[in-house]
């Protein structure tokens, strides 16, 4: 098992991130709106924790009060070292990052009072690094789910409005977030954007640092033991978050099937909350510029129990979505992550369950080719009386020539794997065990600076580039990395 830093050892480190230089985007993407924001910073190739080589993950918390269960922890993706490990404070599920990663937020849940934690990362040392609590009581406009996402100073996270707005996304300034429930009598949103009767699953910034893309969900139940769930809808909506409106009408994408057994849920309390209301799909951001656009914004979306792949133009161009199948052997299409590091631009990578494999793709016909793969030992949840394989979180290192992926290896919840050969090899390089608890690896989000860093000089030997990606490579903003980054499920 990876030991944590010792105090020793972290004394004399420098904040992670924090002091970071500011990293000037070489390509600013055009935003909705008529104007735009300036180039956002990101962190320094020069910390300790160096971001080149840094993932930060977080488990949802089982485990009870073992070290590292529900903790966020930092690894050296080279080395499979745990760097560092939060206080525990609770069950946490999914994980977001402020643009300079002096700030991560986790929480979330169903029922009663809810809590979402955020680590202040930015002193000089880990050792005073400190985790506060943003309460959400029960009634109006209180927290739901696990969505979340920090931009300009603010914490995004899905909500339950009540009766007349129905389910959305809230905002709440981090300088109104106290760490004593006794100051939140109520549930201190500031601006709401109304989902209705969808669940808002994924947030994602995207790099002009202005709009955000929902994922919404439908949360259909079984109405009797003998009812079979097969599908629920799914949508995407971009709002700019200087009105809190979207200027454009939802995309909506082929829906996510389920195929859920007769009655799913109704054998155990708060199984089927947490399989409908939970992570089941997921959403990346294919680099800027696919499709060829300046203003294009490509996605990539999994369909679960279907094996396929949905991509949209959230941006421009038709917004018919297209579908690309995975290989015959594929039983479930997990978490997606594209790839915007400057080793294997482009590809993308799709946790199967069981296998993790690594793809060219044409997002303008919905084509995928496989380059690489490796069987892994599923994710099952215990929580389940059927035992089935569950979707694991997957997400590229900060220059791409890594994969970290939700695993099974007896108490290890993360596999690190080096990819080469441009994509057509994948070799497991570690297992790492942030919380020891073997009966459920629940590894519930990832953060890497995938696409937040330039590439270094000289440049790294080139793989081919996608035709339809841009030319030269873009240094992209962190807002592009969180994925799973980024949000939301458990």
């Amino acid at each position: 098992m990876q030991k944590p830093v010792t105090r020793r050892w972290t004394a004399a480190v420098v904040a992670l991130f924090s002091a970071c230089a500011a990293i000037a985007a070489s390509a600013v993407i055009a935003s909705f709106g008529a104007s735009q924001q300036p180039a956002v910073s990101g962190p320094s190739s020069t910390s300790v924790f160096d971001p080149a080589r840094t993932a930060f993950v977080v488990t949802d918390g089982a485990g009870g009060e073992l070290p590292g269960c529900g903790a966020i922890s930092a690894i050296d993706t080279l080395t499979g070292e745990v760097l560092y490990q939060s206080p525990r404070r609770g069950s946490r599920s999914d994980l977001a990052a402020a643009e300079d990663f002096s700030l991560f937020a986790s929480g979330g849940g169903a029922g009663g009072d809810k809590r979402m934690y955020l680590l202040d990362a930015g002193a000089a040392s880990p050792d005073e690094w400190a985790v506060r609590v943003f309460w959400s009581p029960a009634g109006p406009r209180q927290l739901n789910g696990s969505a979340t996402a920090i931009l300009n100073g603010d914490l995004y996270f899905g909500l339950h409005g009540g009766f007349e707005e129905g389910f959305g996304l809230g905002r709440v300034p981090l300088d109104r977030i106290e760490d004593t429930p006794d100051l939140q009598d109520v549930n201190p949103v500031e601006a709401v954007y109304s989902l209705r009767q969808l669940h808002l699953i994924q947030i994602l910034p995207d790099p002009d640092g202005r709009h955000l893309h929902l994922l919404a969900q439908e949360s259909r139940t079984p109405t009797s033991p003998t009812d079979v769930v097969e599908t629920q809808a799914l949508q995407i909506h971009t709002v700019d978050t200087t009105i809190m409106a979207a200027r454009v009408a939802p995309q909506v994408l082929p829906p996510l099937v389920v195929s859920e057994p007769p009655g799913a849920g109704l054998r155990e309390v708060g199984i089927h909350n947490w399989l409908q209301n939970g992570r089941l799909a997921y959403m990346t951001l294919l680099p800027a510029g696919a499709g060829g656009g300046p203003r294009d914004r490509w996605v990539a979306v999994n369909r679960l129990v279907a094996p396929e792949i949905s991509f949209a133009n959230i941006r421009g161009g038709s917004r018919e979505a297209v579908t690309a199948s995975l290989p015959a052997d594929f039983t479930l299409a997990g978490a997606v992550a594209a790839n915007h590091g400057w080793h294997n631009p482009g590809l993308l990578a799709v946790h199967g369950g069981d296998k993790v494999a690594v793809f060219d793709m044409d997002p303008l016909e919905g084509l995928l080719h496989e380059r690489s793969r490796i069987d892994i030992t599923p994710v099952v949840s215990s929580l389940l009386d059927d035992g089935r394989m569950m979707p694991g979180r997957i997400a590229w290192s900060a220059d791409g020539s890594q994969l970290i992926v939700a695993g099974n290896e007896g108490t290890a919840e993360v596999l690190i794997l080096d990819v080469g050969a441009c994509g057509d090899t994948l070799t497991l390089r570690h297992v790492v065990t942030v919380c020891p608890y073997a009966e459920y690896n629940g590894l519930a989000g990832i953060v890497t600076a995938n696409g937040s860093l330039p590439p270094p000089a000289p440049s790294p030997e080139a793989c081919p580039t996608p035709f339809w990606m841009p030319e030269p490579w873009p240094v992209g903003s962190p807002f592009s990395l969180a994925l799973p980054w980024v949000s939301a499920g458990g």
